[in-house]
């Protein structure tokens, strides 16, 4: 009498000297054997190194190809969070940023959308916190509030969203004393003195209104 077929994977180790199109990065593929049928899928370089170096899920057998997906399910959540726990070592990070950092390892959304979810009930994330440390870093720096708040929506954080935006983080009231700052230290050159030192502003992110305020006040003290 014949036994039953089981599942088995090994992984094949990718080139990774390239990235592949839209800045992802070069993906494992997963062999998995049913008998003599064999399927490959794509995963992430870290699952893939897991499953190598794990002896036990390196020569794991799987009665279901459920019992399989259940497993690997497991290794691509501990590996993204793996990933997810190196980047918060370095700064913090928005939630919609560790999510596009791990598509661009490989990881599903699925398994994007669970670690992350994880990490802001552990409070290591937090979108108001890290909106409150961008936003008071970049005021510091010479940003105007609409750079701020353009920054903050490349990164994920909505800032409609965050609660009393922005008074609860930064001063609007001190807008101009901001922009008085930092045209203070912005040398421009004749002609059109007026014009350039507005649009320098302007790209700064302070509002038209306040930039010509600004560049008024200095250029009339000069």
């Amino acid at each position: 009498m014949c036994s039953e077929k089981t599942f088995s994977w090994h992984v094949l180790n990718e080139e990774r000297s390239r990235r592949q199109v839209g800045g992802t990065r070069p993906l494992d593929t997963l062999v998995v054997v049913h008998g003599d049928e064999i399927e490959t899928r794509k995963v992430p370089t870290s699952v893939g190194r897991a499953i190598r170096k794990d002896p036990q899920l390196r020569d794991k057998q799987f009665s279901t190809a459920q019992e399989m997906l259940e497993c690997l399910g497991h290794v691509c959540r501990s590996c993204a969070m793996q990933s997810c726990l190196r980047l918060l070592q370095k700064r913090d990070y928005s939630t919609g940023e560790l999510m596009s950092k791990l598509r661009t390892y490989g990881f599903d959304a699925r398994v994007c959308s669970t670690v992350v979810e994880d990490l802001e009930k552990s409070d290591l994330v937090s979108d108001t916190r890290f909106a409150e440390v961008f936003s008071r870093t970049k005021a510091r720096s010479g940003w105007g509030l609409g750079r701020i708040e353009y920054e903050l929506g490349r990164r994920g954080v909505d800032t409609t969203t965050l609660e009393d935006w922005p008074h609860a983080y930064i001063d609007p009231t001190h807008e101009l004393d901001r922009a008085l700052s930092v045209a203070e230290r912005k040398r421009v050159r004749p002609p059109n003195e007026y014009a350039k030192l507005v649009r320098f502003l302007m790209g700064r992110g302070f509002a038209q209104g306040v930039a010509m305020k600004a560049a008024h006040h200095v250029l009339d003290q000069n």
